[in-house]
């Protein structure tokens, strides 16, 4: 993304983040002390009825930095749960923790990527 936002840009961003009913969330994400954006701005920047304003660039990139290190969080423990199906619900935070860790440390091509050898709580 660069110093100008297209309309195609942000609603490819919105779909990304936030699914097909994006408007909603994007503008409150896009919204800050300084500037305020409504799901009807959004909804009109996206469909090119109206220009989209130069701040909307900065805090579309930080959303998606943001976004993709969610996603890809999300994505490990997706992983772990379908590794271990009731591994996310039953065992405490800090064994939870531990299991996403060596999932983001073992190359998911090793022998090393398999279940822990302790039993699951």
């Amino acid at each position: 993304m660069q110093n100008v936002m297209t309309p195609k840009t942000l609603t490819r961003l919105g779909e990304l983040l936030y699914g097909p009913r994006f408007a909603t969330s994007l503008a409150e994400a896009l919204s800050d002390d300084d500037h305020r954006a409504q799901v009807s701005h959004v909804s009109a920047w996206c469909a090119e009825k109206r220009p989209i304003p130069a701040w909307v660039a900065a805090r579309a990139r930080g959303l998606a930095t943001r976004g993709q290190r969610d996603l890809a969080g999300r994505l490990i423990e997706l992983g772990e749960l379908l590794s271990h199906p009731t591994a996310l619900h039953s065992a405490p935070k800090a064994l939870r923790t531990s299991r996403i860790a060596h999932l983001k440390r073992t190359p998911p091509d090793t022998d090393e990527g398999g279940p822990p050898e302790e039993p699951i709580p």
